[in-house]
């Protein structure tokens, strides 16, 4: 009974011993590192917001400018467009003019000095009476005329028509430059919007991420403290446990010293300390009452018959020992003599008590080395 007592004590003790130890503080450092970073990237998002507002603006004046430039190019458009068609028409004015003074010419041919030789011959003609020469001259002179104001008109409408190419082509330059500039704007505002895409995008994945990460914190925290429930509620019933043990241990070792009283009173009732011993109760016999080790056979057995049944056999003693005597040591008789160690003095000596000593029960106090050696119970 005080051996499975014993042994239950002793598992209690190593089951009441273990504990968890649950990082409590770790988890609320890292769950409040978390809230701080969230609490940044809310930030940054609301601070993003405030940087979406400009850009949201610089877009709309982007857009204006596209409209504006759109307007101006369709307006270039409609003077390109107006000066195409009065270029169409002075080339057309003028090609036909063209035809005019070729035909003219074709009527008339010109000497080297410029003089009309049809209307001339005419003119020199002795045939000729003066009527006729009078009316070819005017006729020359009208046709020469006429011939003159074809190539002045010639020569304006050429001179208008280059200007008027000229406007055409900064036109298409203007209208060209403008596209590109309407291009340019159009780009720079898509790539505002997608970088404001992008770090929306990016900022809102950073937060859901920390939130991800704060809520698996809080499931381990939560798991962590459960187990820290059971740990303790498990910790609470081994002490329960191991404080009704201890008082069944106590009650058997209470009852253990009255048995072993009663038989100290029967066989020493007659015999003091250092009277005659008339209880007939040897030495190994109160050893065994006393410690419960036993069955060793002789005293002076004792020492390997221990070693043998596994008990444990050492040179210095602890109250409970069996101090063991070779045969002649220490007043021992050829059997050899055992005793029981009650305690262990400041000064290192052992306090003793034994049976069949000088006749009977005593105490003493003896050296550690007054001893073979000590046999503790398993």
């Amino acid at each position: 009974m005080k051996k499975k007592v014993v042994t239950a004590l002793t598992v209690l003790t190593i089951l009441g011993g273990i504990s968890v130890d649950i990082p409590h503080p770790v988890f609320a450092d890292k769950i409040e590192d978390k809230d701080r970073e969230i609490n940044e990237l809310r930030a940054q998002e609301s601070e993003m917001e405030r940087n979406i507002q400009v850009i949201e603006g610089q877009i709309a004046d982007l857009e204006a400018e596209v409209d504006r430039l759109q307007g101006e190019l369709e307006d270039a458009q409609g003077d390109l467009d107006r000066l195409e068609r009065e270029i169409e028409e002075l080339n057309d004015r003028i090609n036909k003019r063209h035809k005019r003074i070729e035909k003219n010419a074709r009527a008339l041919q010109l000497n080297k000095n410029g003089v009309w030789l049809n209307y001339l011959k005419v003119v020199f003609d002795k045939k000729s009476n003066w009527e006729q020469k009078i009316s070819t001259l005017t006729s020359i002179s009208k046709v020469m005329s006429s011939q003159k104001e074809l190539i002045k008109q010639q020569e304006r409408d050429c001179t208008i028509l280059q200007n008027k190419e000229e406007v055409a082509t900064e036109r298409i330059a203007s209208t060209e430059r403008k596209i590109t500039e309407i291009n340019r704007v159009r780009e720079e505002r898509e790539r505002l919007q997608a970088d404001l895409e992008v770090q929306e995008l990016e900022l809102a994945a950073r937060r859901a991420l920390a939130e991800d990460e704060k809520g698996a914190l809080i499931a381990k925290r939560e798991e962590a403290q459960r187990a820290a429930r059971e740990v303790a509620e498990r910790q609470k019933r081994v002490s329960e446990e191991r404080e009704r043990v201890v008082a069944a241990q106590q009650n058997v070792d209470a009852t253990s010293q009255s048995t072993l009283g009663s038989q100290r009173r029967s066989a020493f009732a007659a015999t003091p300390s250092g009277g005659s011993y008339s209880g007939g109760m040897q030495c190994t016999d109160y050893a065994t009452a006393k410690t419960g080790i036993g069955g060793l056979g002789n005293a002076a057995e004792w020492t390997a018959s221990a070693q043998n049944k596994g008990y444990d056999v050492r040179k210095t003693a602890k109250p409970g020992d069996v101090a063991v005597f070779a045969p002649g040591q220490a007043g021992a008789s050829s059997y050899g003599h055992v005793a029981v160690v009650d305690g262990v003095n400041p000064d290192g000596s052992v306090s003793i008590s034994e049976a069949n000593y000088n006749g009977g029960f005593n105490k003493r106090t003896i050296f550690q080395n007054d001893a073979s050696g000590y046999v503790s119970g398993k």
